[in-house]
């Protein structure tokens, strides 16, 4: 599994996206924002990580770091 890098700009990857809305969890943070400042994975947690909300700065956690993808250059 391909870890983002620290400090990377990720997207959720479409497939969360398509989860997230088919079950009912439309209201999530992961929603919210096109894009999230990945700021690493959390070390008691593997597989787990921190992100930001690009726009809003808001602080999630506990998200798998499957979840994200980190942008292209064309995407930045």
């Amino acid at each position: 599994m391909n870890i983002p890098r620290q400090y990377a700009l990720v997207k959720v990857v479409e497939i969360m996206k398509i989860w997230l809305t088919e079950n009912g969890h439309k209201d999530s943070p992961l929603l919210e924002e096109d894009v999230f400042v990945f700021l690493g994975e959390i070390p008691n947690m593997p597989e787990h990580c921190v992100i930001s909300g690009h726009k809003s700065g808001k602080i999630l956690s506990g998200h798998h770091t499957s979840n994200f993808i980190e942008l292209s250059e064309e995407e930045v």
